[in-house]
């Protein structure tokens, strides 16, 4: 039966959020300063997935990115065996919300990383092409050409110690691929839908989840 990496089944399910630094202290909406993590202030994305991971993902953002949720609905096939995931990823400014549908159950953490950004003087505020690119030398990647993916002109990033390669347009990931001899995987946008009529309950814990807060180990790395 074929065994799945950690990250090969975090990037399946769509939980590759870069810049996730864990802490403890939480937002000061009241001070915000006017980052933009995304050039439109509101965008609806959906995705279809095929390979050893099949089903699909829609992106939801508002604020340019101060609320960013991410839905993924997903089979992960290993031989004769399906593993459903049901998910949720959501980014409320600095806070963010790991989702479990299929037990209900969640986690919650502090981005320290992401605080800190709309937090920093307005002479030093990243554009978007600026925060992306950071995030993703961050992440190990680097830029390695240009692709036309769904009728634009995608930026193509390379994982340095993996197999994992995605293709970005003005800030938007259009595909993301691995295709090594343990795991396929192919993800591509299929709508893009930036006058989204923002819906509030998409960057909302749902009825029904329990949350807890994250734990983390005392001087160890904060997970990505």
């Amino acid at each position: 039966m074929r065994e799945y990496t950690r990250s090969f089944l975090l990037l399946a399910a769509g939980i590759l959020t870069l810049g996730l630094g864990a802490g403890c202290k939480k937002s000061d909406s009241a001070s915000l300063n006017g980052l933009k993590r995304y050039p439109y202030e509101r965008l609806h994305v959906t995705y279809e997935y095929t390979g050893d991971v099949r089903g699909t993902e829609d992106l939801y953002v508002s604020g340019y990115g101060k609320y960013e949720a991410r839905y993924s609905k997903l089979d992960l096939l290993a031989g004769q065996t399906i593993r459903s995931v049901d998910n949720a990823a959501i980014t409320r400014i600095g806070e963010t919300y790991s989702i479990d549908f299929t037990q209900n159950r969640g986690s919650h953490d502090h981005s320290s990383s992401i605080d800190s950004l709309y937090h920093l003087s307005e002479s030093d505020i990243p554009s978007p092409q600026e925060y992306l690119e950071s995030e993703m030398k961050k992440n190990f990647f680097k830029k390695v050409g240009t692709d036309i993916i769904a009728g634009k002109p995608a930026t193509r990033w390379q994982q340095m110690d993996g197999d994992l390669i995605v293709w970005v347009w003005n800030s938007i990931l259009l595909r993301k691929e691995i295709n090594s001899a343990a795991n396929t995987l192919d993800m591509t946008v299929k709508n893009i839908d930036s006058l989204w009529t923002v819906d509030t309950t998409k960057f909302a814990i749902p009825p029904g989840v329990t949350i807890t807060q994250a734990v983390h180990t005392p001087n160890a790395p904060s997970p990505n």
